[in-house]
């Protein structure tokens, strides 16, 4: 697409003519020049299993994809021609179409709407009873509030472009009666919870955690969780570097938040060293377990001031069958001995596996069978799991499951039982056709929600 422009889209879908069954079309409105248009062949049908959604944007991940906002969407049941394709005038380039703050929605008992538009020094008419905006419409001057269901319609006009599009949205309001508001606690004024809110992925250079550290406080959570990233710590054999690991940590506890710290993942400057990121491996050469040492030594030694929960790896039975539940068992006694040589009292979670799971054949079950053949199960405090269901209160049975049959099966009473705790449970804010959750139409509503 054309940078920083306003453009035409458009794409007709022909049946009966796979080879050429999908036109696109795309003009600059902001210079003249043709309607450009290109034939591809239509996949629909043959790349779905299912039925599926037509996505405007790129077709998984594509070097191609072009991202902005939208200011309409027509749809026909035809295909139209070229020539009726374009609402306004050839050559004479569209005022954008106002835009509506806040979104559609049903409030409470009132709403102050602003409408706004991003072609300089248009001017925007509108209307409050569903008939569409024309140049004879009140002119907008400031926000209006509304207090009954209302559709608003808009139209912006310029001097020189073709009149916008027409926007409209809809308010309603709910008839529920006002009781108050609530005010949530911050982290730092509530004394214990076990609330816990993922901050992985900084370690991969996925995430900034200035972005978000700010927004912990307010969040309520009493803990995070943080991947300590050996291969962003040590880039240099020997050599430590801790800056960004300390803003993640003291940025947490300022906010009132307790960090976990998981020890993950590999680092490819050793020979054997396992690769930085998820599916790559443990470290299985001698040199690179050395490294592993050291560098779990130090990690505890820095931290442990201010860290006393950590977990070792993530996700070791999502490594594309590089982990064993026994290779990985045999891994953890190793790092979990070296934590608590350096903090006695250190809590160590074990597996973070991708769902929770029970029964002796199950990675979780072989995983506390080699512990306990070991005589090792003192050390493990918690066993850790992952879901991402649609919903996830569907979660709840699964884990419920996984930690009785943990304990009844390797710590029964009198033994108290260890812990099962929830690493992740999550979703995207926006579509997206791979990793967690693809294939759904979320948007940050609904991942608010």
């Amino acid at each position: 697409m054309l940078a920083g422009t306003d453009c035409f889209v458009a794409a007709s879908v022909a049946a009966g003519d796979p080879a050429n069954g999908i036109v696109f079309y795309r003009k600059n409105l902001s210079a003249s020049g043709p309607l450009e248009s290109s034939a591809r062949a239509n996949p629909i049908g043959t790349v779905f299993n299912t039925p599926a959604d037509f996505l405007i944007g790129a077709y998984n991940l594509g070097a191609n994809r072009w991202s902005g906002v939208i200011d309409e969407v027509r749809l026909s049941h035809t295909v139209l021609p070229p020539g009726e394709l374009l609402v306004s005038p050839p050559g004479i380039p569209q005022a954008t179409a106002p835009l509506f703050s806040p979104a559609a929605g049903t409030f409470l008992e009132s709403v102050t709407v602003t409408l706004s538009s991003a072609t300089p020094g248009a001017s925007i008419r509108y209307t409050l009873d569903g008939s569409p905006a024309t140049d004879a419409s009140p002119l907008y001057t400031a926000p209006f509030t509304l207090g009954t269901p209302t559709t608003v319609s808009a139209r912006a006009f310029a001097v020189g472009l073709a009149d916008s599009a027409l926007a409209s949205t809809t308010y309603l309001f709910t008839n529920l009666p006002y009781v108050g508001t609530v005010k949530p606690p911050r982290a730092r004024d509530i004394v214990n919870s076990n609330w816990s809110v993922g901050g992985e992925t900084v370690d991969r250079d996925y995430t900034v955690f200035a972005n978000y550290r700010d927004w912990l406080g307010p969040l309520g959570a009493k803990r995070i969780r943080q991947q300590a990233g050996w291969a962003k710590c040590e880039k240099q054999v020997g050599v430590y570097t801790w800056a960004w690991l300390d803003e993640c940590v003291d940025g947490a506890l300022a906010q009132g938040v307790q960090p976990w710290l998981e020890t993950n993942y590999g680092n490819p400057l050793y020979p054997g060293g396992g690769g930085s990121g998820l599916g790559a491996g443990l470290p299985v050469s001698a040199t690179a377990l050395a490294a592993w040492d050291a560098w779990v030594a130090a990690l505890v030694d820095r931290y442990k001031d201010r860290v006393n929960e950590w977990e070792v790896w993530n996700e070791p039975d999502n490594s594309g069958g590089q982990a064993t539940a026994e290779a990985y068992a045999v891994f953890y006694i190793r790092t979990a001995e070296i934590i608590r040589a350096r903090q006695p009292a250190a809590r160590l979670y074990a597996l973070a596996v991708t769902g929770p799971s029970n029964g002796p054949t199950s990675y979780v079950g072989r995983f506390f069978t080699t512990l306990q053949t070991a005589g090792k199960l003192h050390l493990a405090t918690a066993a850790t799991a992952h879901a991402y269901p649609q919903n996830p209160d569907t979660s709840q049975a699964g884990f419920v499951a996984m930690r009785n049959w943990i304990n009844a099966t390797y710590y029964p009473a009198p033994s108290p039982g260890i812990e099962v705790r929830q690493g992740e449970s999550g979703a995207p804010s926006r579509f997206q056709t791979d990793f967690a959750l693809a294939n759904y139409g979320w948007t940050e509503l609904t991942q608010a929600k």
